[in-house]
């Protein structure tokens, strides 16, 4: 994979999570890596973070605490904090709805955390009778911080993946364990 991003929800009580994709040839998003802990330490997972950046050649980590970025950038890898302007999560969720339906996000069966949250959302009643979709009105006091992480990898993503299909890289694909 090319374009390789990384996306990190912090949690105090709630779980860290650190998430790591990038794009193939074809323009596919592969979610490759996950680390979920709660009550974890910036010393629990800025280890693992560095050697993800190492192997995967993390181009950016989005992050959602800007604490969490100044000591990220200390320590030489590259972070920023999400973009978070109006309405830019609800066009990072249909983005991700798109490619889901498209069957262009795939997710290792390592990332147990992420494909539980996406698989047992339960959404909020929508009163304008449209279908809710995945990451989107989800109900008050579920799991959500793998999907944050993923909105914060996929952002990037989404513009990386125009350059991806223009091709010169192997493709991807995820064994059976």
């Amino acid at each position: 994979l090319h374009f390789c991003y990384g996306g990190i929800d912090i949690g105090t009580a709630d779980p860290t999570v650190l998430l790591v994709g990038g794009v193939d040839k074809q323009g596919g998003i592969w979610i490759t890596q996950e680390y979920y802990e709660r009550r974890a330490k910036f010393d629990d997972w800025a280890d693992l973070a560095g050697a993800w950046d190492k192997k995967y050649a993390v181009r950016e980590w989005r992050v959602d605490s800007d604490l969490t970025v100044r000591m990220m950038q200390h320590a030489g890898l590259r972070a920023k904090v999400p973009y978070k302007a109006k309405d830019a999560a609800l066009t990072v969720i249909n983005y991700i709805n798109d490619r889901f339906a498209k069957d262009e996000i795939h997710i290792s069966p390592q990332c147990k955390n992420l494909i539980r949250e996406l698989e047992t959302y339960h959404h909020k009643t929508d009163l304008t009778g449209r279908e809710p979709t995945i990451l989107g009105t989800i109900a008050t006091g579920q799991d959500d911080h793998a999907a944050d992480a993923l909105r914060y990898l996929v952002l990037p993503l989404s513009s990386a993946q125009a350059s991806a299909a223009q091709g010169g890289w192997g493709e991807m694909r995820f064994s059976a364990s």
